[in-house]
């Protein structure tokens, strides 16, 4: 195609005549005509100045954030592992300054019991078939006109040793009314055992085909030590440590059973959660009164 034609140099070069005819006037009106019908097209703006992201611009930010993700989520996750952790261990320490107080002016704990009757309905609600085989402080009674605060003391009434009773924040669809598993020694009120079931919520597990066994640690005061079914929930077996509060250690597999651990907390340290194994790791959270 051809290129039009420059007027304006042509224009430059015209000599008009002093006195022009009738056809030189006619040509240079013609020619500004042409002129005025020109119309001048602005160049398209560059790419560079529109500010827009080239393709391989916008794969390197989307890898930077795959990249801060991968490490933050891991780390969000495990902060809130550990904030659980904090909170079981205050919880217990509160619970065991009430018991404690509770001790003195009763000279017994507070009853526990494995009845879910007596217990909130919710938690027998929650937890089925394995109701028996958790151990809770006594709230209620099966006969209604048996009422806390005036039949029979708790931590909360009639007099408040403690504000609340506690929940398990390990056990996330029963967070708001499962509490801490609690198991005292009846006879003499010589201890008790507070247990979390921790990080790794293995409420519900059945390890070695039975319900409640929640690890398949040998240990004599393990779940899976427990001869009874369904065994006691998680990984550490109350019924177990208190025996050996007791003394009855020929209640045990066998009465040696604890000589490889050392003692009754050995035995425990080898059933409870600990960090530096992983913030999700196996194990029970757990409390050993009066000490």
């Amino acid at each position: 195609m051809m290129s039009p034609p420059n007027f304006r140099q042509r224009r430059l070069t015209i000599r008009r005549p002093a006195h022009p005819g009738p056809r030189a006037t006619a040509t240079v009106m013609e020619e500004d005509l042409a002129m005025s019908s020109i119309q001048v097209t602005p160049a398209p703006a560059s790419r560079k100045g529109t500010g827009a992201f080239t393709l391989i611009e916008l794969l390197i930010v989307v890898a930077i954030i795959a990249i801060v993700a991968a490490i933050a989520v891991p780390n969000f996750l495990e902060a809130q592992v550990r904030s659980k952790a904090s909170r079981v261990k205050a919880d217990m320490r509160a619970l065991a300054t009430g018991l404690e107080a509770y001790r003195v002016d009763h000279n017994k704990y507070p009853e526990g019991t494995d009845d879910p009757a007596k217990y909130d309905q919710r938690i027998g609600d929650y937890l089925g078939v394995l109701a028996p085989s958790f151990y809770a402080i006594r709230t209620r009674d099966t006969n209604p006109t048996v009422i806390a605060g005036q039949q029979f003391h708790t931590l909360t009434t009639p007099i408040a040793y403690t504000t609340e009773f506690f929940t398990d924040p390990f056990v996330r669809e029963a967070a708001g009314f499962l509490p801490y598993c609690y198991r005292p020694e009846k006879s003499q009120g010589r201890g008790y055992i507070l247990t979390s079931f921790g990080p790794d919520a293995d409420i519900f597990d059945q390890l070695q085909t039975r319900p409640g066994v929640g690890t398949e640690n040998p240990n004599p005061l393990s779940t899976s030590s427990d001869p009874k079914t369904p065994a006691r929930l998680g990984d550490i077996n109350e019924r177990a440590v208190i025996h050996v509060i007791e003394g009855n250690l020929d209640k045990l597999p066998s009465p040696d059973a604890l000589e490889p651990y050392g003692d009754l907390r050995g035995a425990l340290g080898d059933l409870s959660y600990d960090p530096t194994n992983g913030s999700v790791s196996d194990g029970d959270i757990y409390r050993l009164g009066p000490n």
